[in-house]
């Protein structure tokens, strides 16, 4: 809830009730109903999409229902679905989403303000960052496998996009990250 909404609903609150508040009161009420929102991290669902094109494979990993629905359509694989965290620390890193399109559209994922950095000087545009992801294994965390090819990478999360990146010449480069996985309703 912004602070905008919470400031409007204590005004309509005193105007219901017919209460005067004075400034520290009605400051103290703002913050007292800003808490909450404050102290809790919230997380994004992300979705890990594959074009599986053995000489030019790619993965976008997307926040945007409407791009993901769109790339499906246009005959991308989703290769798996997990959350990112709006709240960085220990053993997490800042997911960027990076593009390149000179000579041929290329794609890129960075972690690190380094790797970043790195991408950067090499041509690549970040598109934005995604989210906060686990940097290193942990229970009931999935884990987004890194693949490359000839200076290319692309990340999957289905068994079946890691052997089809096996069978068409994609060199396994690591786990490169891990997602929390989204809770079932």
């Amino acid at each position: 809830m912004s602070i905008l909404k919470i400031k409007s609903l204590v005004l309509s609150l005193m105007s219901a009730t017919k209460l005067t508040f004075g400034p520290k009161l009605a400051l103290f009420l703002i913050g007292f109903l800003m808490l909450p929102t404050m102290a809790v991290a919230s997380d994004t669902k992300v979705w890990v999409l594959l074009m599986q094109n053995p000489a030019a494979a790619q993965t976008i990993v997307s926040s945007n229902p409407t791009e993901k629905e769109g790339l499906i359509k246009a005959g991308w694989r989703l290769s798996g679905t997990g959350l990112v965290s709006t709240e960085g620390g220990a053993g997490r890193g800042l997911l960027h989403r990076l593009l390149r399109t000179n000579p041929d559209v290329e794609r890129q994922l960075a972690m690190s303000p380094e790797e970043l950095a790195t991408h950067t000087a090499a041509g690549f545009v970040s598109e934005g960052a995604m989210g906060y992801v686990q940097l290193q294994a942990a229970p009931d965390l999935l884990p987004v496998h890194g693949f490359s090819k000839g200076g290319r990478f692309i990340w999957v999360m289905d068994h079946h996009d890691q052997y089809w990146a096996d069978q068409n010449g994609w060199k396994r480069a690591g786990q490169m990250f891990w997602l929390r996985p989204v809770a079932e309703k």
